[in-house]
């Protein structure tokens, strides 16, 4: 029956990874971002559950990694292009007029000053998500290019999980992922594009040349060797960090979007050059 239970987990994460996909298909990015967040919950859900139940084995494995082959590459990749083209087509925001009084020079800063309120907020998102309409696809030249950087992001990300699979000596210790993990790539990307929505447009810094770039570097980081801590065990940060970015969504979703999603991308090279440094101390000492 456990068993059961948790192979269900999986064929859930695919199933909205499915849907995923067809959203980012017919041009809507923010229903594609619900359901990625969807499969983040079942691909977390499935692991913990195996664990816990004591019923994990060689092919709940196999069939977890390609339910996160389907979610978070191919759809990942399919919402970097669907996002792309809803920015290009310029009506991308949730407000049609920016609805704050005060800018401090343009500047990011401005986030903190710009919000509705929590409950404003999730009504823009929510109507984004169920009442917007599709966008077209991109146009020329740099149609083909995003095509391109978005397989490069499938790519990588396929053989990421290949890598993982076939169990090949990890340089990293067990509390780390090696490379960015394809369910937090994709996360990222669906947590960006959310916020991105709901930024007032003076103060909107991703441009579709900017989401173009950020998929190749999400891309990059899930094949890279870099260490990516596992949230699951980072029991030596206090309990009530984890609460802080809920408290910024209070008064800003985007500001917490972008400080979470910032933060964890460059762990990785913050770790890697703090245990590169530890080694070569290490290596004076001796």
């Amino acid at each position: 029956m456990h068993f059961t239970l948790v192979t269900l987990c999986t064929c859930f994460n695919m199933f909205v990874g499915l849907l995923a996909l067809y959203f980012a298909i017919i041009g809507n990015p923010l229903a594609a971002c619900c359901a990625l967040c969807f499969s983040v919950v079942f691909d977390a859900c499935d692991g913990f559950l195996a664990r816990k139940w004591g019923v994990a084995s060689e092919f709940g494995a196999q069939l977890d990694s390609i339910a996160d082959y389907a979610s978070f590459c191919l759809a990942g990749g399919s919402l970097a292009y669907a996002w792309t083209a809803a920015k290009a087509s310029g009506a991308f925001s949730a407000f049609g007029i920016p609805d704050i009084t005060v800018l401090i020079g343009n500047s990011f800063v401005a986030v903190c000053t710009s919000n509705l309120g929590i409950v404003s907020q999730v009504k823009h998102l929510f109507h984004g998500i169920f009442c917007g309409e599709g966008f077209p696809p991109l146009q020329g030249g740099f149609n083909y290019l995003m095509l391109l950087i978005a397989f490069y992001y499938i790519c990588l990300g396929g053989m990421r999980l290949a890598r993982y699979n076939a169990k090949t000596d990890s340089l990293c210790p067990p509390s780390f992922f090696e490379g960015l993990p394809t369910t937090g790539a994709a996360a990222i990307l669906a947590l960006l594009c959310i916020g991105d929505y709901l930024t007032p447009e003076p103060v909107n810094f991703l441009s579709p040349a900017a989401i173009a770039v950020l998929t190749c570097v999400l891309g990059s980081l899930m094949f890279c060797r870099l260490p990516y801590p596992k949230l699951t065990k980072m029991s030596w940060i206090p309990k009530w960090w984890f609460a802080l970015p809920f408290v910024v969504a209070v008064f800003s979703i985007p500001l917490a979007v972008y400080a979470v999603c910032g933060l964890y991308m460059i762990s990785g090279p913050i770790y890697y050059f703090i245990n590169k440094k530890k080694q070569a101390d290490t290596e004076s000492d001796s």
